[in-house]
């Protein structure tokens, strides 16, 4: 209650309150005696207790009239303790305000480079817009921690603050400039990615743009006596699709996020049109040479011409996988169990040329 009490004497908010009560309680080892009360307390425990509440507001200066007096030895010795150690703070509090000056001109240093090549390169090449944003935020908390890092410096010269509690600033300022170099860091191969992604993206559209060139142009080569009109709809989606890819390469700034977006839409399309070309052109191929084979029995009567026929008229409506069946079939029925080894050769003759 009488920790508590100094601290709404300071002005403390609910959070500071429990930490500094918790701080100085733990710092004079008054956690076994938190719920007595003051008045029944030994002449030790009180000493400990007026000290920790004389120490709630952090004063610049603390005048001390005998602290000891009075009190058993490992009372005297804590008080001693805890004296002899906020002085040897000082040491310490100098060397970590030379290695945080160091920090802090880093990523300033870091921080600006990084903003003027971005500012530099940002017409031609730009962050995805939520990234951007990210960036100017941290560019803003540089300064703000920058300005923090001043004014704790003030409090330093000044001698304004107990040496423990700089003491925990300084490191809680110290963890987070290197959270803030590490996202630097990062953003930095952002940037610089910039530049290697449009090169690793213009090398994928130009892979896309020859294999799709490659399946229009053996789609074409083949002298369909019917066209697809499903093959032909999936050829003219996949054009589009690689048209507004270049275009999308093409356009100033340069946004990496939407050209992935682009790539990933055209390679599925392009997958999609090289499984119906290759199949409908191993099948248009495979079902043209079983025909030419099959004539060499033309001269055989009855049903067989029938057949044969009734495949030429499905060959001409572009059913090849009919086609396929049914010479198979007329043929197998003709040659035995040996036109097996035909049939796989033809197969792999007609792969082979595709390839």
């Amino acid at each position: 209650e009488n920790l508590e009490l100094m601290c709404g004497v300071h002005g403390f908010s609910g959070e500071k309150r429990r930490a500094q009560t918790e701080r100085l309680a733990g710092q004079f080892g008054l956690e076994p005696i938190l719920g007595k009360r003051a008045g029944k307390l030994s002449g030790g425990w009180q000493r400990r207790l007026s000290l920790a509440m004389a120490l709630i507001g952090e004063p610049e200066i603390l005048f001390m009239d005998e602290p000891t007096l009075g009190l058993d030895i490992l009372s005297s010795a804590a008080i001693i303790e805890f004296m002899k150690k906020e002085y040897d703070l000082q040491t310490t509090i100098k060397e970590m305000v030379m290695k945080m000056k160091v920090t802090m001109q880093q990523i300033k240093e870091q921080g600006e480079t990084l903003n003027a090549r971005y500012e530099n390169i940002k017409d031609n090449y730009r962050l995805p817009e939520e990234e951007e944003q990210q960036f100017n935020l941290l560019l803003n908390e540089l300064k703000i921690v920058n300005n923090e890092f001043t004014y704790l410096l003030g409090r330093i010269e000044e001698n304004q603050t107990a040496n423990s509690t700089l003491v925990r600033e300084l490191t809680s300022m110290g963890q987070q400039g290197i959270e803030l170099k590490e996202q630097l860091r990062l953003f930095d191969g952002e940037i610089e990615g910039l530049y290697a992604g449009e090169k690793e993206c213009r090398q994928k559209a130009l892979m896309l743009l020859k294999t799709f060139n490659q399946l229009k142009g053996m789609y074409h080569q083949v002298r369909f006596p019917i066209e697809n009109e499903e093959t032909v709809d999936l050829i003219k989606r996949a054009n589009f699709s690689v048209q507004l890819l270049f275009d999308t390469i093409g356009r100033l700034p340069i946004n990496i996020a939407e050209i992935d977006k682009q790539l990933t839409l055209v390679q599925a399309s392009i997958d999609e049109l090289s499984t119906r070309v290759e199949t409908e052109v191993l099948e248009a191929q495979l079902a043209e040479r079983l025909m030419i084979y099959g004539h060499r029995y033309i001269e055989r009567e009855g049903m067989y011409v029938v057949d044969l026929t009734i495949a030429e008229d499905q060959f001409r409506q572009g059913n090849y996988a009919t086609v396929i069946k049914k010479m198979y079939e007329l043929l197998k029925e003709v040659e035995g169990a040996s036109f097996e080894i035909t049939f796989k050769q033809f197969k792999q003759q007609v792969k082979m040329g595709l390839v």
